[in-house]
């Protein structure tokens, strides 16, 4: 059995790891931080990104506390539309340069970025109206981070993720004997969701929507259609997979690579 101190030692040690790898992609302006740039413009030519755009957009003058967002792109773009953000992220790096793309877009008033671990946050109860959190939930402890978003939220607050996953045993197999990370930056403690960690968010708010995506557009294929510039390509693969998965044929669901989660506290 672990104890209580042998797990926050276990604790510190990931989120040390965490944060010096982040720090070190950050801080670099080789290959590392070139890749982590090349994942950003990759998200944003996908059908999943102008997707999770679509539903950011249902916000108005909102609290919104963005997670794990590294330089946060998505909170400075909140920022500008109005709302009030709070970035949060490991790497102390991150959080310096997203304050400095704050204050190039003149939404430093509206924007704070403090660098934490997203286990250990500590807000008032309730201080925030939306929790964001793009492709960085899988780094960390869901059954910590979740409590604590549930906490944060105001009553009707959502939660809002994207994040990847591997719910068929047979992909997966597959990913453990052929993995594929491509250039992106990849640290050994993050780990796709699986069906244990999309039950226990469901069971933590009131009314969750879960949405599939990647079934074909998976980050191999992405990852070759980009090299050779067929982006269009990309978004139309992305499009006839959300309709595959969530309206035509619901059981290919779990071979899909990505989901996107809309949790509401009521």
């Amino acid at each position: 059995m672990q104890t209580n101190s042998s797990h926050s030692q276990h604790l510190g040690t990931r989120i040390d790891r965490e944060a010096a790898y982040w720090d070190r992609v950050y801080d670099s302006e080789d290959g590392e931080f070139q890749n982590c740039s090349w994942m950003e413009y990759v998200e944003q030519t996908t059908f999943n990104a102008r997707y999770f755009r679509k539903l950011l957009a249902r916000f108005q003058n909102k609290r919104i506390l963005s997670i794990g967002g590294g330089i946060d792109r998505i909170g400075v773009e909140l920022a500008k539309q109005g709302h009030q953000v709070v970035c949060v992220d490991i790497s102390p790096s991150a959080s310096v340069r997203t304050g400095l793309l704050a204050e190039e877009a003149n939404v430093a008033h509206r924007l704070v970025a403090l660098a934490s671990s997203c286990e250990e946050m500590q807000f008032a109860p309730e201080s925030f109206d939306v929790v964001v959190c793009k492709r960085a939930l899988h780094h960390m402890d869901i059954r910590r981070v979740i409590p604590i978003v549930y906490s944060l939220l105001a009553e009707g607050g959502v939660f809002l993720a994207e994040e990847p996953v591997c719910l068929s045993g047979l992909v997966r197999w597959v990913h453990r004997r052929f993995p594929f990370y491509g250039d992106q930056p990849h640290t050994p403690d993050e780990k796709e969701l699986t069906f244990d960690d999309i039950r226990f968010i469901k069971n933590a708010f009131a009314s969750t929507r879960i949405i599939h995506f990647d079934l074909i557009a998976r980050e191999s294929v992405a990852y070759q259609l980009n090299k050779r510039r067929w982006n269009r390509l990309l978004h139309m693969l992305g499009r006839a997979d959300y309709y595959l998965a969530n309206r035509l044929v619901p059981p290919l669901k779990p071979l899909c690579n990505y989901v996107m989660i809309y949790a509401t506290k009521s």
